[in-house]
């Protein structure tokens, strides 16, 4: 029973350093030979600790149920910690450990950002999922779950895909694999940098900063 004006809507409050930088090109070309990845090869890209609740059992689900073709050269890179062998374990039995790589905790995020071609994060419960708003940033498309808070920022951006809930396995694989095409990503990409530079993402501290000042003149008068 609040009352509508005691409610303020804030910006998310991205750092506005993850967004793509000038220097782009030549870094995805750094990364993308450090892991031995050619033209071809399409990296997925998972971050965020607690694999279970952030849908990483669903992505490897969803690599395997790929056509073979589309299959082979699909990777998975994730960032995080977690019980990293029970997920590899996962993977070896579905068939696709060669595609599956766990990097644990990074500090370069931004660089995975830039290198890999879609951002997943198929999350059972997720508050924010700040991370997929760094993703969007950065011109990386996103596939992400309806669970997620910014989710509505992928149907607005127009950059990605939210999956429906109650989550269902064999729609969610249908629509990766709908997705691992060059020219949707690129569409979606250059969506996800638009949105990046015509919405406003990154001024929550100032936003609240100039909240509390007009409060404060406010009860003064």
């Amino acid at each position: 029973n609040t009352p509508d004006e005691r409610l303020i809507m804030l910006p998310p409050g991205i750092d506005p350093n993850r967004k793509r930088a000038d220097d782009w090109e030549p870094r995805r070309k750094a990364f993308r030979k450090q892991f031995d990845l050619n033209d071809n090869d399409i990296v997925i890209l998972m971050v965020g600790s607690g694999f279970k609740r952030k849908g990483v059992d669903r992505v490897i689900n969803g690599l395997a149920a790929l056509p073979e073709s589309l299959r082979q050269k699909t990777k998975l890179f994730v960032l995080g910690e977690d019980d990293i062998p029970a997920f590899e374990n996962q993977a070896k039995q579905q068939g696709v450990a060669k595609q599956v790589t766990f990097f644990g905790g990074r500090s370069d995020v931004p660089e995975f950002l830039l290198g890999s071609d879609l951002f997943l994060h198929p999350a059972r419960q997720e508050n924010t999922g700040t991370v997929i708003l760094e993703a969007l940033v950065a011109g990386l498309p996103a596939f992400v779950s309806g669970a997620c808070g910014y989710a509505g920022h992928i149907i607005k951006s127009g950059a990605g895909l939210v999956s429906d809930e109650p989550f269902e396995q064999q729609v969610f694989n249908q629509q990766l694999a709908s997705m691992l095409d060059r020219d949707k990503l690129q569409h979606w990409s250059e969506q996800a940098l638009h949105y990046a530079d015509t919405e406003d993402l990154y001024s929550m501290p100032q936003k609240v900063a100039e909240i509390i000042d007009k409060m404060v003149e406010q009860k003064r008068h």
